[in-house]
């Protein structure tokens, strides 16, 4: 029952149990060697060393937030305060691993996707599968969501059933934070487990090298005999350099820059959304797979991001016009003309400004932008749930762990 985390060239894992327990974090003297404490808290679980093989399912209403959590970038080091809520059960299941390069794509999985992306977080923990068995990992990841626009994050206007069924299950992590804030930027943390100071990209073009992408999560779990896929936005670097990329996966079906418009072609008469094609596809890579062989999927929905200067932004999925007809959809706190006078002038200047003008500035324009902007949200889910689904098909979901995250997410509209 103890697990280590260092840092070589990525993060690692190394562990004695297929249980583990996160109860501490304990600050190293850099980045180098942002560690979990090994003299964990057994009392803080709630459990004895005796009884760590007995099963235990996480509390629906675990969280682990972080108060007050300082990221030093000068120094480079992580200091995160005490936790705002003792956490009685937090336990993630994890394989016996066939190698300590597997550990490290785990760690990576577990512990830092939702910090890389800059919102809350769900991770729906399978039960322990057969002894020796590895965990399939879905790894689902939105585009500009605002971290309060789910159902389980308290929004009481938004439908999202599955992602609520998905948070009810597992664990949310409501504290994250971003050091760069641009997508790609945040794609390549998510990627490679690492701050913008160390894998260094920081703008559209940048792609990853060879050596550093090896050490990215899904370079690490094909090594380790997983069979990977990428679906949707890719979203680091050139075309070119992502298609170059594409050949590190044995099912590709990513998309450079925005990942094109919400509807593959608009003279289609089917009207297939970008969102339902993103779902279409997973379902694809699930049903094709051995059974028997662990898999490691991403997708990456371009939803709910603006389609910038096309004449419907936030163009949903037809079935989901319906959707949110006539609600009134409460605008946050700081979208106020008072709020706006406190701002620095090189904000009130910025291009988030000019395009807030596009969308926000006359309160019947805002409403019908954020309808259309739920319904993305909830088209999201209902891929979501057909991932899930199709898991259940396969008697994949019991070993099969889902983290659901996002990045950007527009604040104070």
């Amino acid at each position: 029952m103890r697990l280590y985390c260092y840092r070589r060239a990525g993060h690692g894992c190394l562990t004695a149990d297929r249980r583990i327990r996160l109860a501490g974090l304990r600050r190293d003297r850099s980045m180098e060697g942002a560690k979990m404490n090994p003299a964990f808290a057994n009392e803080a679980c709630g459990r004895r060393e005796g009884d760590a093989r007995q099963s235990v399912a996480p509390d629906a209403s675990a969280r682990l937030d972080f108060d007050k959590g300082l990221l030093d970038q000068g120094s480079r080091a992580m200091r995160i305060g005490r936790w705002q809520r003792r956490c009685k059960q937090i336990v993630l299941n994890a394989p016996r691993f066939a190698s300590a390069r597997l550990a490290d794509a785990q760690c990576v999985l577990a512990a830092v996707l939702f910090v890389a992306a800059g919102i809350a977080g769900v991770a729906g923990a399978a039960e322990p599968g057969p002894k020796g068995q590895s965990l399939n990992i879905v790894f689902l990841l939105a585009d500009d969501l605002r971290f309060n626009t789910l159902g389980f994050m308290g929004d009481r206007i938004v439908q999202t059933p599955h992602l609520d069924r998905l948070a009810s299950r597992g664990i949310v992590f409501r504290n994250a934070f971003v050091t760069t804030s641009i997508c790609a930027s945040s794609r390549a943390s998510i990627l490679a487990g690492q701050w913008m100071l160390r894998h260094g990209i920081e703008d559209f073009q940048t792609a990853f090298t060879p050596e550093a992408w090896r050490q990215t999560y899904p370079a690490v779990f094909r090594e380790a005999g997983y069979r990977t896929g990428f679906i949707g936005k890719y979203g680091v670097g050139t075309t070119k350099a992502i298609a170059a990329q594409s050949e590190a996966f044995d099912y590709w079906r990513g998309l450079p820059g925005q990942a094109g418009r919400f509807f593959i072609d608009p003279n289609d008469p089917t009207r297939t959304h970008r969102t339902a094609q993103f779902g279409n596809e997973a379902l694809e890579f699930i049903r094709s797979g051995d059974p028997g062989r662990p898999f490691c999927l991403s997708v990456s929905f371009n939803a709910p991001h603006a389609r910038d200067h096309e004449p419907r932004e936030f163009e949903p999925d037809p079935r989901d016009e319906p959707l949110y007809a006539g609600a009134r959809i409460p605008l946050p706190p700081t979208a106020t003309e008072a709020a706006f006078q406190r701002l620095p002038e090189f904000v009130k200047k910025s291009e988030g400004r000019r395009r807030w003008t596009w969308r926000f500035d006359e309160p019947e324009k805002a409403q019908r932008i954020l309808r259309d902007y739920y319904r993305l949200i909830s088209g999201i889910d209902r891929e979501v749930g057909r991932i899930v689904a199709a898991l259940e098909e396969r008697g994949l979901a019991d070993r099969t762990v889902i983290d659901f995250a996002a990045l950007g997410g527009d604040a104070g509209y």
